[in-house]
């Protein structure tokens, strides 16, 4: 079944922390239509989670991170970096390139 084919991808993508791949998976299959409304939305709630466990490690581990590697951590686009720093308040210095996590 290419549903169960598709989550033993996404554990093991998770498994070996590549976020990137993670949420590219992720993306191309809600967005092509090849899943049912059901893992659809299953797939939106994983990728949720996952997202808020690694915005809170990070809040733990850091004080200050490159943009630049948190968008690796993340495995996310600039907009998307830049939304969840406006949404968590964390801070980005005048020239975008530093980031001052804190914790909520």
């Amino acid at each position: 079944d290419k549903e169960f084919q598709f989550l033993a991808s996404l554990v093991s993508l998770l498994n070996l922390k590549q976020y990137g791949d993670f949420y590219k998976l992720c993306q191309t299959t809600t967005e092509n239509g090849s899943s049912s409304q059901t893992m659809t939305q299953n797939i939106q709630q994983l990728i949720s989670r996952v997202t808020i466990q690694n915005v809170e490690l990070i809040e733990l581990a850091y004080k200050s991170i490159s943009f630049d590697d948190l968008q690796k951590l993340f495995g996310l686009n600039t907009k998307m970096v830049e939304q969840i720093c406006n949404e968590r308040g964390w801070q980005i210095d005048a020239g975008g390139v530093y980031v001052s996590p804190k914790r909520n």
